[in-house]
């Protein structure tokens, strides 16, 4: 398999191996340019959040199964295709391959709690989607809630 790359101001076609060795820093000494530009800042949920215009997913874990599940809804709480994967990247990128995210900032934000529910899945603790991930509150299955 070979990638068009960008090397030293022109594409050229490499393989996979070239292509790691390319972009592997982790070895290596990391340069920063010049003109480096430093951004920083605190995302606002309540002010930053715009709503992707062509639906959104509600995201849960299948604890019986070990599998992570992203719901699309197109329709309020009408899941029309759900998307199941072991790990995040097994959902997050069929859902990109497929187009399902408008926003760049919506694909961010469901990379980012699929991660959260795949530790929650991995580490036995409670999930709630948007809600930050508690360490110290492990999963406790329904029908023990209620004793």
């Amino acid at each position: 398999m070979y990638f068009n790359t960008y090397i030293h101001d022109k594409y050229r076609k490499v393989s996979i191996l070239e292509r790691k060795k390319l972009c592997d820093c982790s070895g290596g000494k990391v340069v920063m340019a010049a003109d480096l530009v430093t951004v920083e800042r605190e995302y606002k949920s309540l002010e930053d959040w715009v709503n992707d215009d062509m639906g959104y997913f509600l995201i849960r874990i299948d604890r019986e199964n070990g599998i992570l599940e992203a719901g699309f809804c197109a329709k309020p709480n009408v899941v029309s295709v759900l998307f199941r994967g072991k790990k995040p990247e097994d959902i997050y990128f069929e859902i990109g391959r497929m187009k399902f995210c408008s926003r760049h900032d919506h694909s961010s934000y469901l990379g980012s709690e699929l991660c959260k529910a795949y530790l929650a899945l991995k580490n036995n603790l409670a999930y709630v989607q948007d809600e930050a991930l508690r360490l110290d509150k492990p999963y406790v299955p329904d029908e023990e809630k209620d004793k």
